[in-house]
């Protein structure tokens, strides 16, 4: 078992650079082990327009990030993957939930 940590932060921010109507997402190494690859993926919805969209976040695992242009409002977001731990078979990782007001 391994546990990654996501989080979410709507702009505008300077550092890092998040501009108005966005959310940044970002996952994290949360506990050991440090899994050797994986794919995390955003989906959200905001509640005030209608507006949704998934997107997969980039970099280096387990620190990846992607920031996304949701529109002002209401957003409800979820963080799901796969992760794979090194001769294990691939494995899917639980979804996180998160309310933000953009």
């Amino acid at each position: 078992m391994s546990l990654t940590g996501a989080t979410g932060q709507s702009g505008p921010e300077q550092n890092p650079p998040i501009g108005p109507g966005e959310i940044r997402f970002e996952t994290f190494p949360a506990a050991p082990p440090i899994p050797a690859a994986g794919q995390v993926t955003v989906a959200w919805v905001n509640l005030d327009t209608g507006a949704s969209g998934m997107a997969a976040l980039e970099g280096a695992y387990p620190y990846y990030s992607k920031t996304v242009y949701t529109g002002s409002g209401n957003i409800r977001a979820t963080v799901f993957g796969t992760i794979d731990l090194w001769s294990l078979p691939l494995c899917q990782s639980n979804p996180t939930f998160g309310n933000f007001i953009v």
